[in-house]
């Protein structure tokens, strides 16, 4: 009783939040930086001075002998997906906040956010496999479902299956729209997947890290596991070589990671756990609006 508490005073915490940071803060910058995905047909009229001559309906002009020319209104609602990976290495971080947090905050800040702008918003729940596809959908109580799904999954399955969320995505969520992928990206084997899924949709990459990931703390004798394959590692935490090591590797890994999603077209975005998730959210959509 006292864990399913604690659970919906989460889900009550996290949508208060979030919908404080929607209604202040994120608004206009949500709306401006996420447009529709197009115009929308809505009618032919007679041409006057003033309208764009590149709508003019040439067809219409001819048998009429008068100009005339299309309208158009923009076609604002939009398609958010959130491909969520719920793995196990997403429970690491050092500090108050794990990777698995920080993925909580951002999914019920931009559920909320898509939602207070009447776009449409589903999910994608991966870990080994994929646990839930809930396809976009708009209302209130659609964004609660989709939240209290994220924060109630606990996958304990070893392992990522990242390629294969990004197909079902892509096999799922057929109308185009913008799907934000919430991972820490620590897999393998799926770059072709990815590739695919950028045909069809405008593809955001949000890299969640922790500074343990970066520059391991100096310690004595330490044996290290690797939460998703449970492989222990002996290693002393005070060798000058090993923090070398580890920190030259993530370094490596980060810069092949911004690397092949730029070849992508893939807009990127990288928050820490001792980052204000709901602020790196709004400088994104500001400098989106900018670039």
């Amino acid at each position: 009783m006292k864990d399913r508490t604690e659970f919906y005073k989460k889900v009550r915490m996290l949508r208060l939040t979030s919908r404080k940071l929607v209604e202040g803060l994120f608004p206009g910058s949500y709306h401006t930086a996420f447009r529709g995905p197009g115009l929308e047909f809505v009618e032919v009229r007679e041409y006057v001075p003033g309208d764009d001559a590149r709508f003019i309906d040439w067809n219409v002009t001819s048998r009429l002998n008068n100009a005339y020319t299309k309208v158009y209104h923009e076609e604002r609602e939009m398609n958010l997906t959130l491909v969520a990976d719920l793995s196990l290495s997403m429970g690491q971080g050092i500090g108050q906040t794990s990777k698995r947090d920080l993925l909580d905050i951002l999914f019920a800040h931009l559920v909320y956010a898509a939602n207070h702008n009447g776009d449409r918003v589903g999910g994608v729940f991966f870990a080994r496999k994929i646990h839930k596809v809930l396809r976009p959908r708009k209302g209130n109580a659609h964004a609660a479902k989709l939240l209290q799904y994220c924060l109630a999954t606990t996958p304990r399955e070893n392992g990522t299956s990242m390629s294969e969320a990004l197909l079902a995505t892509r096999q799922f969520i057929k109308r185009r729209g913008i799907v934000f992928i919430l991972s820490d990206f620590r897999v393998g084997n799926y770059w072709s997947a990815l590739s695919r899924l950028t045909v069809r949709h405008e593809v955001i990459a949000c890299r969640l890290h922790d500074p343990i990931d970066e520059n391991f703390p100096e310690a004595g004798y330490l044996e290290v596991i690797d939460p998703e394959t449970r492989q222990v590692i002996s290693t002393w935490g005070r060798s000058s070589d090993f923090l070398r090591e580890h920190r030259d590797f993530n370094a490596l890994q980060r810069l092949i990671w911004l690397r092949e999603c730029k070849k992508r077209g893939i807009r990127t975005l990288e928050i820490s756990t001792n980052d204000n998730p709901g602020l790196k959210l709004l400088d994104f959509f500001e400098r989106r609006v900018t670039t």
